[in-house]
């Protein structure tokens, strides 16, 4: 199982940077620095988890990194870079959605929800994280003049994607109940 997930955590991150190759190529000529900024962020947070594991102490568990990738590649690269999140209907509730759904089984190998107080402390710290998900597309917003928010008000857009993220982790929660309820 181990091999499997470094396999597909690999073809992932050859694939995310073969497009991201791709979208700076497309948008050289005529020059464009706003998409080509957003070209090289992408090649940063795909070297960022090789740089943690280099320069810390981190070790990265296996199946992070492939949801680290699998999420960089659908939400940033695909929803992002090649416009998913404007041309395809529901694709960012779709990516809200799993990783509200994703976040909450890292956590919750971590932290068993057998108890209201775990399963709040769960869905707390993925709308922490959702919150600082929607402030970096707020700020790419600003600084790199992106439109992460052209289809709805920016207000509506991030409580939908908030709520969704919620939705995500209240599924794994009530599954991960459900399920130790049965054991026992």
């Amino acid at each position: 199982m181990v091999i499997v997930m470094k396999i597909l955590t690999n073809i992932i991150a050859i694939i995310s940077l073969l497009l991201t190759i791709y979208y700076l190529y497309l948008h050289l000529v005529p020059f464009d620095i706003s998409k080509i900024s957003l070209g090289f962020v992408s090649i940063i947070l795909l070297i960022l988890p090789i740089l943690i594991e280099k320069f810390s102490k981190i070790k990265i568990e296996k199946y992070i990194k492939l949801i680290y990738y699998f999420f960089l590649l659908i939400a940033f690269i695909l929803g992002g870079l090649f416009s998913l999140y404007y041309n395809t209907l529901y694709f960012d509730l779709l990516v809200h959605g799993l990783f509200g759904l994703f976040l909450s089984i890292i956590i919750g190998t971590k932290i068993k929800v057998n108890s209201l107080p775990n399963f709040f402390f769960i869905i707390a710290i993925v709308l922490l994280i959702g919150f600082a998900w929607e402030s970096l597309e707020f700020f790419s917003d600003i600084f790199l003049h992106t439109d992460h928010q052209r289809r709805i008000s920016g207000a509506t857009d991030t409580m939908t994607d908030l709520l969704i993220s919620l939705v995500g982790s209240a599924i794994y929660s009530i599954y991960f109940i459900v399920t130790n309820k049965i054991k026992k």
